[in-house]
């Protein structure tokens, strides 16, 4: 098995629009929620009316398509190619332009053969809000017969399929890398992520670029999580592991990373961020949405993970939770935690707590945020936590805890990251430091 190390990474956020951005906003406990006031409703179409009653004022978006329209026009691309592209696809673009130009890719891909190189993308559904607007504006009589028109926008299908967005760099570059599209709901950057290791750790890939969207701030989206509750009511966004704790703030992001054999990496001088040394899955398949109380599908991934790592429970030095501020989830995990490191259970954060839950990108999220953890020598806070919730304290102590009020300094070697989707997918990451 060769070693995989990640040599770049790069975002548009809702806590920065860049690494660096976003990289002071984690260690200064900043959020990225925003009051739903009535032009952010314009802006996504969720507009006040009296079937419309959402559970939340808060949202954490990048920012309105037209923004990124203006972005995308100065870095070169043309109108009718803006046109074509769904808010995620944008997402998409935008992040292979930063990697392509801040990663030197442009100087260095002809260091891999082109069949040695790909591109992975991991999304949900690329053109929720466009198509959404669409049916919005053709419907006004409630009738849709029109779909089946000519009426119907050209770009509607192309909107709505995931794959065009790694289509679409494919086109406007002309390159011939393999390309790969992955959804697997809140686990799906994790499951992407794992199979870019396998494919450098087994001689199939030297170079991989992982590629990150969600852009589901939509009437319909906002509206099936406002219908079960899911929602949260108050505060600044989501508080896991908090007693009154009260579900999830809905986010958006795009985010990207290179992955490299290490060998290779060292070859062409690129900058060392972190070692990926390992993943590990399972699925539980207890219920779409509820985790198992047994805890098999987290137990099974941490202890498979670092089964196949064999690192010794001693050296790992921090837990990114899945920490979805859930009723459920948050207890189940942290139960989880316990069982697989009893007495050696390591420093315990929760980004969603500082940007929200964006869904088939959070995964990613908390890799960044790990290999931002290894960089700097740190471990960023649970921002709107104060206490935890007497039930976690029956597995795990307080002090394992990094709570609200300030990012801790700490000697990160290893540091796990946790996903967990519908469908009860449980994936677990480990990064290192070199």
């Amino acid at each position: 098995m060769r070693r995989v190390v990640v040599t770049w990474i790069g975002a548009i956020t809702s806590v920065g629009k860049n690494t660096d951005e976003f990289s002071l906003w984690l260690k200064n406990w900043i959020s990225g929620a925003v009051n739903l006031d009535d032009k952010r409703r314009t802006e996504f179409n969720l507009l006040k009316s009296p079937a419309w009653k959402l559970m939340t004022d808060k949202i954490a978006p990048v920012g309105p398509r037209d923004d990124l329209k203006r972005i995308l026009q100065e870095k070169g691309v043309s109108l009718w190619q803006i046109r074509k592209m769904s808010r995620a696809q944008m997402f998409v673009y935008l992040s292979w332009m930063e990697a392509w130009g801040s990663a030197d890719l442009e100087k260095w891909h002809v260091h891999y053969h082109p069949r040695k190189i790909a591109v992975i993308l991991w999304s949900w559904m690329g053109g929720r809000p466009e198509t959404e607007a669409e049916i919005a504006e053709k419907n006004r009589e409630s009738d849709l017969s029109w779909l089946a028109s000519q009426n119907t926008s050209r770009f509607m299908t192309k909107w709505l399929i995931a794959t065009q967005a790694e289509r679409l760099i494919k086109e406007l570059w002309v390159i011939h890398w393999a390309a790969l599209t992955h959804s697997e709901a809140c686990a799906a950057a994790w499951c992407a992520i794992g199979e870019a290791y396998e494919k450098i750790a087994t001689w199939s890939m030297d170079l991989v670029v992982a590629l990150w969207t969600e852009a589901t701030i939509s009437p319909s989206w906002i509206g099936g999580f406002n219908s079960i509750k899911a929602l949260t009511t108050g505060g600044n966004g989501s508080i896991p592991f908090q007693e009154d704790r009260d579900w999830f703030l809905k986010s958006e992001w795009w985010w990207a990373i290179i992955l490299e054999e290490y060998e290779s990496a060292k070859k062409r001088w690129a900058t060392i961020l972190a070692e990926l040394k390992g993943v590990g899955y399972w699925v539980d398949q207890f219920k779409v949405t509820a985790p198992d109380p047994t805890g098999t599908a987290w137990y099974n991934s941490m202890s498979s993970l670092l089964s196949n790592t064999k690192t010794p429970l001693e050296q790992i030095s921090g837990i990114q939770t899945h920490g979805t501020s859930t009723p459920l989830g948050d207890i189940a995990e942290t139960k989880w935690i316990n069982l697989v490191f009893s007495n050696n259970v390591p420093l315990i954060t929760a980004q969603k707590s500082q940007w929200g839950h964006t869904e088939w990108a959070s995964a990613i999220i908390s890799s960044i945020a790990a290999i931002i953890n290894i960089r700097d020598q740190m471990i960023n806070p649970i921002i709107n936590t104060k206490t935890i919730d007497p039930e976690i304290l029956k597995f795990i102590d307080e002090d394992r805890f990094v709570l609200w009020n300030s990012s801790r300094d700490a000697v990160i070697e290893n540091i796990i990251v946790n996903a967990f989707a519908f469908w009860r997918t449980g994936v677990s990451l480990q990064y290192g430091r070199l």
